[in-house]
């Protein structure tokens, strides 16, 4: 009942989208980012900032003069600025001798429809960014989620109950070269590095959430060009506010190439050991993303190694813009946790319909997700979501 109900209201959602797109409305992420190269973030101080004629107190910037975002952060954390950013949400910065602050977050509220657990409502994510520069060379960025405290896995979601989830501090190389050093996001898998604001569904493919969307703490050096993006670092290996066990340390890089707006491919690598015995804690990935025309089309693999255990997963999504407000999105994915266990992959489709109040700064996802697994077992699950990003 659950399964057919949702099917249906996500093809309806498809065909009023369809019929209901002759009024002009903000374009879509998609479309923008066809129509926007990557660039190369201004460093804090520089003309492009409107609050460097400002006092040293707290400034209020319309939509329209949103204030750059720092290149403290890596690409993938922050939202980019919407493309007619006239309706909504107010950025903060102020501004002193000693350097900037400025504000962000990403607010996302559930409704779960299961059929292995009761129905629930929840807050996914409460996130409040804290970022800026110092100097011309020397950045922070510390980034809470007050949701974390509702310690909610009904969608498999590894995650500590700590709010704090970003800490570091930063030295900028050079233009597009830099150091981090503190709590920040390992760099495996595209997916999990990403933006959890930028998603094409409410939540992660199993292999990226398993693998990545993780924290650790250590020296991050990574550099960004526009046809380039390289990270490696050195960790605790403990993953998110845990203090080391051993006094071996894990290393971990990525390189993404994308010679255009539409095409971008890479690969991440983890070697490490963990607990006091040093058993092995192995990743390797590789992904893909292609952009033809209304179409996104994008995939994962990535297998690991935690002692002697081995696994892997995958995933492939295809997302097609159906215009200035709507999307469809189609995900099939994968994951064997133990690949010595005969027929004990989990197998997920999904079924998506976004609508982009203000492209990825306010739009709702309505997700079906069918499980198989052997043996079969009812634990389908329908997500409704609504996030504003800021």
């Amino acid at each position: 009942m659950l399964r057919s109900t949702l099917v249906q209201a996500i093809l309806l959602a498809g065909i009023l989208a369809m019929r209901g797109e002759a009024s002009a409305a903000p374009r879509s992420p998609a479309a923008s980012a066809a129509q926007t190269p990557r660039a190369t973030q201004p460093a804090a101080g520089t003309a492009e900032s409107p609050t460097d004629s400002k006092p040293p107190s707290a400034v209020v910037s319309s939509p329209a003069k949103r204030p750059s975002l720092s290149s403290a952060v890596p690409r993938d954390y922050l939202q980019e600025a919407p493309p007619k950013a006239k309706r909504g949400l107010a950025s903060i910065a102020t501004r002193s001798e000693r350097g900037t602050l400025r504000v962000g977050g990403l607010l996302q509220a559930w409704y779960q429809a299961d059929e292995a657990a009761p129905d629930s409502f929840r807050g996914r994510r409460g996130e409040v960014k804290l970022y800026g520069d110092m100097t011309d060379k020397v950045y922070y960025y510390i980034m809470f989620d007050s949701a974390k405290e509702l310690h909610q896995n009904k969608v498999d979601i590894l995650q500590s109950g700590r709010p704090l989830s970003d800490l570091y501090l930063g030295y900028r190389l050079g233009e597009h070269t830099f150091v981090d050093f503190g709590q920040y996001k390992i760099p495996v898998t595209k997916e999990g590095r990403g933006s959890s604001g930028k998603l094409d569904f409410a939540e992660r493919a199993i292999v990226t959430r398993t693998y990545g969307d993780r924290r650790d703490q250590g020296l991050q050096v990574r550099h960004e060009s526009s046809k380039f993006e390289l990270r490696a670092a050195i960790l605790d290996g403990e993953e998110l506010n845990r203090a080391d066990t051993n006094d071996a340390k894990d290393v971990t890089g990525m390189i993404s190439w994308h010679p255009n707006k539409r095409l971008e491919a890479g690969a991440s690598v983890y070697r490490g050991r963990q607990a006091v015995t040093l058993g092995r804690k192995d990743r390797t990935g590789v992904e893909l993303e292609w952009k033809p025309g209304r179409w996104d089309l994008k995939g994962e693999y990535t297998e690991g190694q935690d002692f002697a255990r081995r696994s892997a997963g995958w995933y492939t999504t295809a997302a097609y813009t159906l215009g200035p407000r709507w999307q469809l999105a189609l995900r099939r994915e994968a994951f064997e946790a133990d690949r010595s266990i005969v027929n004990g992959a989990e197998h997920a489709t999904t079924l998506g319909a976004n609508y982009f109040l203000d492209g990825h700064f306010a739009k709702v996802q309505l997700n079906y997700i069918a499980r198989q697994e052997s043996p079969s077992i009812a634990n389908d699950q329908a997500i409704l979501a609504m996030q504003v990003a800021f």
